[in-house]
């Protein structure tokens, strides 16, 4: 759910936003946030500016957060 989160706040951010940033709008540590976005890096799904000054959403953590959105939408046909 963190996870999620933070990807959806990225998303909603067109070119990234500062970590601290992310944390104050999200109401998380900022070294929660950092740590998570070491994870989710790891993962290929945001990127880090230099110095680790911004962080954005990737296009994989763009198809990872669209597909977490509806995880049970494939189940219900008509």
């Amino acid at each position: 759910p963190v996870e999620f989160a933070v990807l959806a706040y990225l998303a909603a951010v067109p070119g990234g936003a500062p970590p601290a940033a992310c944390a104050k709008a999200l109401r998380l540590d900022r070294t929660q946030v950092s740590d998570l976005l070491t994870v989710l890096s790891a993962r290929g799904f945001t990127t880090r500016g230099r110095d680790a000054d911004t962080a954005a959403i990737t296009d994989e953590g763009r198809r990872a957060f669209t597909h977490a959105q509806a995880p049970c939408c494939g189940l219900f046909r008509r």
